[in-house]
């Protein structure tokens, strides 16, 4: 039977507490990097989905503008031809 001196199983207790802070040190970093990784990928997909509606209502405004121009054209064309006469006989 080996019977361990007190400061051998100090030792071993220093080392087994150093392991496991270190091993919970990985962890939480681990865990930080993932949570930074969602973070950043959910900010990108919300920057984008925001850039993407902007985009169509910048468009629907365009497109709403330029029909509202073409009708105004196209009562202002009917306003200014005089009606058809017919020939004098």
């Amino acid at each position: 039977m080996i019977y361990l001196c007190e400061s051998e199983r100090q030792q071993q207790w220093f080392t087994c507490a150093k392991v496991q802070r270190q091993q919970q040190w990985f962890t939480c970093a681990k865990v930080q990097r993932q949570q930074q990784c969602i973070t950043c990928a959910k900010a990108k997909r919300q920057q984008q989905c925001f850039t993407c509606a902007k985009a169509k209502r910048q468009q629907q405004c365009f497109t709403c503008a330029k029909a509202k121009r073409q009708q105004q054209s196209a009562q202002l064309e009917r306003k200014s031809t005089t009606p058809f006469e017919s020939e004098p006989e």
